[in-house]
């Protein structure tokens, strides 16, 4: 349905704008493949097993890969 008001919003296309949709696309992504690096695939068995690593190893390559993890209170 056509809105007489949509004619009057500012569309913001301006190279900050898109720079901040590509963060948050980016960060939202990184976020994403954490959750799949850090699931468990097998039940019982841990990611790193799976990779071949030991834990402190994985978590680092996740780290480096991801980002920190943020905490819940952040989000």
């Amino acid at each position: 349905m056509w809105c007489p008001n949509a004619c009057e919003q500012q569309i913001d296309y301006s190279e900050k704008s898109f720079r901040d949709g590509l963060d948050v696309s980016d960060q939202t992504l990184k976020g994403m493949g954490r959750d799949l690096a850090t699931a468990e695939t097998v039940p019982g068995v841990e990611a790193p097993v799976l990779a071949g690593m030991d834990k402190d190893q994985y978590n680092a390559t996740v780290n480096k890969e991801f980002g920190l993890k943020l905490s819940s209170a952040a989000s």
